[in-house]
């Protein structure tokens, strides 16, 4: 289980939803439940939180968290994830260019077997220095919908409607994410987003409230702030070898790596690599020889995702929360 296995989870419940109004069908149910889960993260930041969860204490860290935490984390089979994207077009195709617009989404899973303590540790753990290539008609995970690995299985689950994004310190609401359901061949999958993007860059200092239902409530839990990302070189994402260095000004945003998307110039080939956020990447030498030495083309997209995981052990539930800012160059196909 990685954040990259969150994310293609939450493409494929996308994918489900369109595929529901198309003709499946729909549902919207209604869930509200109590709960207390305002436990806390696995990384304490410049908040007061005392706890004895894995790898907590009373430190200072760049993540806030409040409240208390407390036993071994690794047996939380309660998962829940919420990303918020800032994306930006330099080509004018999608935004137009220099605007930026923020989009949001998220959903909570039951899982059969516990999420590894080393997950909720470091939630990017398998993902660095690694590159997919692939070619039309055949897009990365082309089997279909994920499985987590050593065979666990999930459904999703209820978290009460809606999350609420709050802007720390003053309280004052910045979106909501309303809960959808439908019900596709006999399951009923329930997801969250925004209903409308929200215009401008994904500000600094915000905080999720859930309410809670089957998934436990979590209260005003931060953000993790990655700051707005931009690629250095190549700066207008064209020119790209396999020799290409590319290079962007890091981040000290914690759990925080970078993906490249790029495809050919004749849009057969694409390739998307996952990386630190250090700084520079190039392409590891396995990917060089599938691209082969006469590779050309462009970047389609570049960006950086930040994560923090929020544990209330005593309720068997854990909260992954992300921001993302993406840097568009053009078409993806």
């Amino acid at each position: 289980m990685t954040i990259r296995t969150l994310l293609s989870v939450l493409a494929a419940l996308a994918l489900v939803f369109v595929l529901a109004a198309c003709g499946a069908a729909g549902g919207n149910g209604d869930g509200n439940g109590d709960g207390n889960g305002n436990g806390n993260g696995i990384e304490n930041g410049d908040g007061n939180g005392n706890g004895n969860g894995e790898d907590n204490g009373n430190g200072n860290g760049e993540d806030d968290g409040n409240g208390n935490g407390n036993g071994d984390t690794a047996g939380v089979t309660r998962l829940g994830y919420v990303s918020l994207v800032e994306s930006s077009s330099e080509s004018g195709f999608t935004l137009g260019a220099g605007t930026y617009e923020v989009s949001g989404g998220g959903a909570f899973f039951e899982t059969t077997a516990a999420i590894p303590g080393a997950f909720l540790a470091d939630p990017i753990q398998e993902e660095l220095e690694t590159c997919e290539v692939f070619s039309v008609g055949t897009p990365p995970n082309g089997d279909g919908f994920p499985e987590p690995p050593g065979g666990v299985t999930f459904t999703t689950l209820d978290a009460g409607t809606p999350l609420t994004v709050v802007v720390s310190g003053s309280g004052s609401t910045y979106a909501t994410m309303e809960r959808e359901s439908h019900t596709v061949g006999g399951d009923t999958w329930i997801v969250y987003e925004l209903e409308e993007g929200v215009t401008g860059s994904l500000p600094a200092g915000l905080a999720l409230t859930v309410p809670g239902a089957d998934f436990p409530a979590f209260s005003a839990v931060a953000f993790p702030n990655v700051g707005s990302f931009a690629l250095n070189d190549p700066s207008d994402g064209s020119g790209v070898t396999v020799d290409t260095e590319f290079a962007w000004d890091s981040s000290s945003a914690q759990h925080a790596f970078v993906t490249l998307s790029v495809r050919s110039d004749d849009f057969s080939t694409h390739v998307t690599c996952w990386t630190a956020d250090d700084g520079s990447f190039s392409f590891p030498s396995d990917t060089k020889s599938e691209l082969g030495s006469a590779f050309s083309g462009s970047v389609s997209s570049a960006e950086r995702t930040a994560a923090r995981v929020e544990v209330n052990a005593a309720e068997n539930a854990a909260l992954v929360l992300s921001t993302t800012s993406v840097q568009e160059f053009g078409l993806f196909f």
